[in-house]
């Protein structure tokens, strides 16, 4: 053992000779093994990665393999709906193509009289029977499409119950479009005039108008071939022929209407005319009508040929008052007009004439009123706009849930204040006697001539 050294500083020195120096190798092999361990889990990590990027591919195939499929997908669902679009674009532009017709009105004129013209038909008849006429033409045995006259007239006759497009009818369609297209050709040509507008003068046009107009005949020609079809056919003409005479009375009341208002001060007279409200005008057959019908028609003295008149029993007294005031007032306005004065058709060289009791002149109706136990006791259609006053207050009472409006107060009384020579003879009577018929036995009738028309 050696004693401890001092430094010059006086501080102490321990001695390390004489230590065991084995402890200082474990020292040193810790931060080998620490780095072994440090290297393994960079080995353990990179294996890991490189499974996770492993993975990463395999799941980036899939995904792209899915993308595929999709966009495989969307572009068989693309091309699908661009078919579809392209079906719908054709379909649209077939349905307007056959309602195109209407845009087109100077080809439609011409081509409606032609048809006539090629099938042999008068031309001069009106529309109805210029329809009914062609309905009837009968394809030929021979099956072909047209025939010669002795004359050298060639008379067509399409198969009207055929298709459009049959060999027979597509030959008549495209005789009609050529005739319609040359001629205004022609014309423009030599008289710089034009009967059809240029958006019109094009030869596809001109044929899908034949074509709609075809279709048309096609139409009526086929409801002609069953029993119900011509019931039909006839109802709906004589439908028209009510509308058409309702309509024409509506026109000429709603104008003596609007000068009623001016005169008057009375707003919304004009409001209270509507077709679809007025009486039903019918042709009179004497086998469809009943004897008392008869009777009223002689006692009217309107002839034979004269129209019946049925009216509605929901409408009230003074509502009708009104439309025998404007109907009367319309007549005696014309005839006041159609009539010039004495004085515009003498000259001044010409003699006095001679001077003569002066009379009333009466006016006379061309129709006469059915008895109210006749007359339509259906309620007045849902859209028509029926102000409360118009309205009988017995029906409205029977029949609460008919909507009225409020309004045009100025109507009620309307018939207490009629002065006489305002209205016609007969319809004074027949109000009168609306006046003092039991409105239960109008609300319950049912003899109501207003099915019995004429077909």
């Amino acid at each position: 053992m050696y004693a401890p050294n001092r430094s010059r500083s006086g501080s102490f020195v321990p001695d390390l000779h004489g230590y065991d120096r084995e402890p200082m190798c474990g020292y040193e092999r810790e931060p080998m093994h620490s780095l072994q361990a440090t290297v393994t889990q960079i080995m353990v990590d990179i294996r890991n990665l490189t499974e996770g990027k492993m993975n990463l591919k395999e799941e980036l195939t899939r995904l792209k393999e899915d993308n595929k499929t999709v966009t495989s997908r969307l572009d068989t669902l693309e091309q699908s709906f661009a078919e579809l679009r392209e079906k719908g674009e054709v379909a649209l532009k077939q349905a307007s193509s056959r309602t195109s017709s209407n845009d087109h009105t100077a080809v439609k004129s011409i081509i409606q009289p032609l048809f006539c013209q090629l099938c042999g038909i008068d031309c001069s008849h009106s529309k109805k029977v210029c329809v009914a006429a062609l309905a009837a033409v009968k394809p030929l045995d021979s099956g072909e499409p047209l025939e010669l006259t002795a004359e050298g007239v060639e008379i067509w006759h399409p198969n009207w119950l055929g298709q459009v497009d049959d060999k027979l009818n597509a030959k008549f369609i495209e005789e009609v479009a050529e005739r319609v297209y040359n001629n205004e050709k022609s014309q423009r040509e030599l008289t710089q005039v034009k009967n059809i507008l240029d958006k019109s003068f094009n030869l596809l046009i001109i044929t899908e108008c034949a074509k709609t107009y075809f279709r048309s005949i096609h139409k009526r020609a086929s409801e002609l071939q069953t029993e119900q079809g011509v019931r039909k056919a006839k109802q709906r003409l004589e439908y028209g022929r009510q509308h058409a005479r309702r309509s024409t009375v509506a026109a000429v009341r709603c104008k003596a209407a609007l000068q009623y208002e001016q005169d008057s001060g009375h707003k919304g007279a004009a409001a209270l005319i509507e077709t679809d409200l007025g009486s039903n005008v019918l042709t009179c057959n004497d086998s469809d009508v009943s004897k008392d019908t008869l009777e009223r028609r002689k006692l009217a003295e309107v002839g034979k040929s004269a129209n019946k008149v049925i009216g509605h029993t929901w409408r009230s007294i003074n509502y009708i008052t009104f439309l025998c005031w404007l109907s009367f007032h319309t007549l005696k306005q014309q005839q006041d007009v159609n009539e010039p004065s004495s004085g515009s058709m003498r000259n001044a060289d010409d003699e006095p004439q001679c001077k003569h009791c002066k009379t009333t002149k009466k006016f006379h109706k061309r129709v006469f009123d059915v008895s109210p136990k006749h007359l339509n006791h259906n309620p007045p259609q849902p859209k028509a706009t029926i102000f409360k006053s118009m309205v009988d207050e017995t029906w409205h009472t029977k029949n609460p849930d008919m909507e009225v409006v409020e309004g045009v107060d100025w109507l009620k009384g309307f018939y207490s204040t009629l002065r006489q020579g305002e209205i016609f003879d007969a319809d004074a009577t027949y109000l009168k006697e609306l006046k003092e018929w039991p409105k239960a036995g109008m609300c319950t009738s049912s003899e109501s001539e207003d099915d019995m028309v004429d077909i």
